[in-house]
């Protein structure tokens, strides 16, 4: 390490007095100025998994939410399953632990994790509607709540759809880092579209080959024609 980085540790580190979530956290004071006036602040990791960054994450996640004013807890997790998480936070409907687990990455099935969605929820009793923190996913990947949501939305309003659910089954058994299937991805999307009876888009005419050599470049010009 160089000097001049020994230097600027030295001048702007700060000791930690605790990892423990729900201690006083004049440690964390420096942050105040930091952040002031920040709507979007990033907590990561060196290491997926580590009981003592999850508890540090905690302890920021408590400070910015009753000291800073934030209000929402966005995670790379399963959009929709995430969407079961925040409404235990904010109603307390579902097992917290199952949901937990749901969220479609080992990273968040830990105790720490479920730590973090029980505070939430716990804070989220004493405050009004409006200041209540959320939980939201970010992550795309997984849709297998999506897809039965929508299944029982087509099952309430659209019985003889039904059917066509069968043309997402391949979202509802995607994983992280799997392929899509090939068959399905070149056939379903007009299958869907006919069923719906929206004509798919035409195929762009073929490009025709110039009948004779292209003229020579006279340009440029300002205006006019050569």
């Amino acid at each position: 390490m160089s000097d001049t980085a020994d230097r600027w540790l030295a001048a702007h580190a700060r000791t930690l007095d605790t990892l423990d979530p729900g201690a006083p956290y004049a440690d964390l004071e420096p942050l105040r100025g930091v952040l002031r006036d920040v709507k979007i602040v990033g907590l990561g990791e060196s290491t997926h998994g580590t009981r003592e960054f999850f508890r540090l994450k905690h302890r920021v996640l408590e400070f910015l939410v009753r000291d800073m004013g934030c209000t929402v807890l966005a995670m790379e997790a399963g959009e929709s399953a995430a969407r079961a998480v925040d409404a235990y936070v904010c109603h307390g409907v579902g097992d917290p632990t199952r949901l937990v687990a749901r969220l479609g990455f080992w990273t968040w099935r830990t105790e720490e994790m479920l730590d973090i969605v029980e505070w939430m929820r716990t804070h989220n009793l004493g405050v009004p509607a409006d200041r209540r923190v959320r939980f939201v996913g970010i992550d795309p990947q997984l849709s297998a709540d999506s897809v039965a949501a929508l299944g029982s939305y087509l099952g309430q309003v659209a019985p003889e759809r039904a059917a066509d659910m069968a043309e997402l089954e391949v979202l509802a058994r995607a994983r992280p880092g799997t392929g899509p299937d090939p068959e399905q991805t070149r056939t379903a999307p007009t299958d869907l579209l006919r069923r719906a009876c929206i004509p798919p888009e035409p195929s762009p005419p073929p490009r025709m080959p110039p009948s004779g050599p292209a003229p020579p470049f006279r340009g440029p010009f300002r205006g006019g024609h050569p």
